[in-house]
């Protein structure tokens, strides 16, 4: 079973998300974030409970308080095994390649179908890497 933590201020995304990954018998949402802080602070609070820690997190970029990239360089420094997948409505290099840099696994656009979001869960759950096919170059 893949446990997998949503992470986005916008609770309508969360649900989104979680309604695609309902549909895989094999996934199991079992944590959900409005933003980088109270992610890292459920994981801590997981980890002192002895409970499993989510496999893959579904992270947005853009939240208030501490962002996705932050959070994902944080979260990936302490807990290694946990690999991150990148969700955004922004298609630009900057945001994918400092998701990237910060030891996130994959970059996704929020316009994913279910059967490619279900399928990039599997491959980041496998340790492949994932990179959507549209990204915008913002520099020359």
């Amino acid at each position: 079973m893949i446990r997998i933590m949503l992470v986005d201020d916008q609770r309508f995304a969360r649900l989104g998300f979680q309604l695609m990954l309902d549909d895989a018998s094999d996934i199991v949402v079992t944590a959900q974030s409005a933003d980088g802080r109270s992610a890292i602070e459920t994981l801590e609070q997981l980890a002192v409970q002895h409970r499993p820690l989510p496999n893959v997190i579904l992270m947005d970029v853009r939240m208030p308080g501490m962002d996705g990239i932050e959070a994902t360089r944080r979260i990936t420094r302490r807990w290694p095994t946990i690999s991150i997948l990148i969700l955004t409505t922004y298609d630009e290099d900057d945001y994918a390649f400092g998701g990237l840099d910060a030891g996130a696994s994959g970059f996704l656009l929020k316009d994913v179908t279910k059967h490619n979001l279900i399928d990039a869960v599997h491959a980041i759950a496998n340790g492949d890497a994932i990179l959507t096919p549209r990204i915008h170059q913002t520099s020359a």
